[in-house]
């Protein structure tokens, strides 16, 4: 079977930065992530979680390898619920 070519809209990274804002906006970061796999039509949950891996750029990458999630999760949902309960303990 022939990898199949995508061709990745551009969507910012989310920036870690600014702890005091940074639970709302990251909530915000999902609502238009979830917004653009509705546009999309991306609707399997192994290419939600690639996706968000892949936008949450290289920062986000490094602060999920250092959390737990269910290892048996393919669910985008999941590993942003860890993503966002990280960013709000560091608020």
């Amino acid at each position: 079977m022939a990898a199949q070519s995508i061709n990745l809209p551009p969507f910012a990274e989310f920036e870690f930065q600014s702890r005091e804002t940074a639970p709302t906006r990251f909530d915000k970061y999902i609502k238009w992530l979830e917004n653009m796999f509705l546009a999309m039509s991306v609707t399997d949950a192994k290419q939600k979680k690639a996706m968000l891996m892949h936008y949450i750029g290289e920062q986000g990458n490094d602060v999920f390898d250092t959390l737990t999630v269910p290892t048996v999760s393919t669910d985008h949902a999941d590993h942003a619920d860890v993503l966002c309960l990280h960013v709000q303990s560091k608020h």
